[in-house]
């Protein structure tokens, strides 16, 4: 009897070529669909997007579309999610990595504002976007988690680089603040004005200066005009406020009351 029929049968178990097709060819259709949606929530905004746009951009049929997403707030949320995650892994290992709390400022704003340059779709994306952001991620700005921040302020308050008192809500506001409107100003610029290296010196400097007044102590050393600079202002808050220099003593009095410059 022949047992030939039998031979050439595959394994259950064996992976076929036809399957490996099937499931690159899954993973690209997702990615065009990714792709496609991206560049229409760039260019109309999420709001004047619907789904039969998405699948239009990228020549899928709409069985496709629905086999990987529900909605277009589920491929929106894809979109922001597929960013996100490498960023803030980088971002806790800049920051539980840092000894000083002017290297925590400096380098994070750094890699957040060359991730800016070198990205300027996905920050396109956030920036005009902003609301859907603000109402799908109540934990997202730029792109990037505030609770991790918090965690990792928190973390560098166990370290000794910020007083254990101070309110890890209103810091990481604040550092948020700075960051997304330089972070803002960093991307409308044309692309030969675009200094990363520039906007996070500027950003270290507005944040520690601020900080002096809670008694956050921070060298300047490594981060341009941190002691003085153009403005003349000190880090510590010993020098003329930036806003009033140049304008005589009773400009600088008159800041100092409303509390931007602490007195020692």
């Amino acid at each position: 009897m022949s047992t030939s029929h039998s031979v050439n049968a595959p394994k259950a178990h064996e992976t076929t070529p036809s399957g490996d097709a099937r499931s690159q060819a899954k993973q690209a259709n997702r990615l065009a669909i990714m792709d496609a949606a991206r560049t229409l929530f760039v260019d109309k905004g999420y709001g004047a997007v619907s789904v039969r746009d998405i699948i239009r951009g990228t020549g899928l049929a709409t069985g496709t579309f629905y086999n990987h997403f529900q909605d277009k707030e589920t491929v929106f949320r894809a979109v922001i999610d597929a960013h996100m995650g490498d960023l803030t892994r980088e971002l806790v290992r800049i920051r539980r990595g840092a000894d000083t709390l002017e290297a925590f400022v400096h380098r994070t704003y750094s890699f957040v504002f060359e991730t800016v340059v070198r990205e300027p779709v996905f920050y396109a994306l956030i920036f005009r976007n902003q609301a859907v952001i603000r109402a799908f991620y109540e934990d997202v700005v730029l792109g990037m988690s505030i609770s991790s921040l918090e965690s990792d302020i928190r973390d560098a308050q166990q370290r000794g680089l910020i007083p254990d008192d101070l309110d890890v809500g209103y810091l990481a506001a604040a550092f948020f603040g700075v960051g997304h409107e330089l972070g803002r100003a960093l991307s409308q610029r044309p692309r030969a004005r675009q200094d990363p290296a520039q906007a996070a010196s500027v950003a270290t400097q507005i944040f520690l200066r601020g900080s002096a007044r809670w008694g956050l102590r921070a060298a300047g050393a490594g981060v341009p005009g941190a002691h003085g600079g153009p403005a003349g202002c000190m880090v510590q808050g010993h020098g003329v406020h930036p806003w009033t220099a140049g304008k005589g003593e009773s400009a600088s009095e008159d800041v100092r009351s409303v509390g931007a410059v602490p007195r020692e």
